[in-house]
């Protein structure tokens, strides 16, 4: 599947069967940077906003770095930033919205389990 990046508006489309939800996305950005190894929790962000009027639809952004240390999946200090039916996934702190304004519209945020059972 694609993903049209839209520099010019500053936008992301992924791809999905039904645009309303994040279950369907096909699209995923991934890394697995911890804090400890990046220098810092927004630096472990998988993907990391700075820009203002941005918006990202259906796309699923991860970090699987695994339970052990913060591992930011999605760092924000944009305002005015749109994240429509995107899932977000992480082992700790999986989202940062440090700053600006920002919505979440039909989407995911997912803590994973990082305790050992």
């Amino acid at each position: 599947m694609s993903t049209v990046i839209d520099s010019e508006t500053r936008k992301i489309y992924g791809y999905s069967t039904d645009i309303k939800t994040y279950a369907s996305n096909t699209v995923t950005i991934q890394a697995g940077f911890s804090a400890q190894a990046a220098g810092s929790d927004e630096a472990s962000g998988t993907l990391r906003i700075y820009k203002d009027n941005f918006a990202l639809y259906n796309v699923n952004v991860k970090n699987t770095f695994g339970p052990g240390s913060q591992a930011i999946a999605l760092s924000q200090y944009g305002s005015k930033v749109g994240l429509y039916a995107c899932g977000f996934y992480g082992y700790q702190d999986t989202l940062l919205a440090n700053e600006g304004t920002q919505v979440y519209l039909n989407g995911y945020i997912e803590v994973l389990s990082h305790m050992a059972c």
